[in-house]
């Protein structure tokens, strides 16, 4: 996940009410559903459910699937590349990949799913 220190949720929809930048508001908006789920689950007194890893360069999908996902009761997150993917799936616990094939080159999702692989079977 980030080092970054987690923020407030009133902070983050202030801060997404006045940022311009689109690449950074999507990153807000990531981060205030995730701090909105987690004040939900808290409250109701919910499991964390299964987490979910998306892999996909459309950024689209951070403001579609991720929602649904997190609103679902999965605690999800998206990166874009193959190292951060590589990078998330040996520093963290993922229960579900969903992984776009042709990331960047056709079939290089399969290095991600092959190293999804490679973790599971070694737990």
């Amino acid at each position: 996940m980030s080092d970054k220190p987690e923020l407030d949720w009133r902070t983050l929809a202030e801060s997404a009410a006045t940022e311009q930048d689109p690449t950074k508001l999507l990153e807000i908006v990531s981060e205030l559903n995730g701090v909105l789920l987690e004040r939900e689950r808290q409250r109701d007194g919910k499991p964390l459910l299964k987490r979910v890893l998306v892999v996909d360069d459309d950024p689209n999908l951070q403001l579609t699937l991720l929602p649904i996902l997190n609103g679902s009761g999965f605690d999800a997150q998206m990166v874009q590349t193959i190292p951060d993917a590589l990078h998330e799936i040996e520093a963290n616990r993922w229960e579900i990949l969903i992984c776009d094939l042709n990331i960047i080159e056709p079939g290089d999702g399969f290095k991600i799913i092959t190293a999804m692989r490679k973790l599971t079977r070694a737990a």
